[in-house]
């Protein structure tokens, strides 16, 4: 096994143990994006997963939930093969209601061979 897919199956691991629901894609922590509604969660993996389909780097696809006034951009920074799947690397910026800072994370997401999506941090 190579040190890449070693530490990316160690990070999930990490993140599967700590008792993750669904954020993205895969499984994943809740504790990384707590105020997202579940639609919100919801578009944010439709964009991830079905807008950015065939795009190339540098997409950047904008969000706006009007119940909240949460709003962020998906940016597509890169697509790779990583262990024979299909991986989009993606920077979310959240703009949340009433906070002036934006929170920034990068995710590795990667669709796997039974057509579910997992995330790596």
């Amino acid at each position: 096994m190579n040190i890449k897919r070693t530490i990316l199956i160690l990070l999930f691991a990490i993140v599967a143990f700590a008792g993750g629901s669904s954020i993205f894609g895969g499984e994943a922590s809740a504790q990384i994006l707590p105020e997202l509604s579940e639609s919100e969660i919801e578009m944010i993996r439709n964009i991830v997963q079905v807008e950015l389909t065939g795009k190339e780097p540098g997409t950047e696809i904008p969000w706006n939930y009007s119940e909240t006034g949460n709003s962020g951009v998906v940016i597509l920074r890169g697509i790779s093969v990583m262990e024979g799947m299909d991986c989009r690397d993606v920077t979310h910026i959240l703009m949340m209601a009433g906070e002036a800072d934006r929170r920034n994370y990068n995710l590795t997401t990667c669709l796997q061979s039974d057509g579910t999506w997992i995330n790596f941090y």
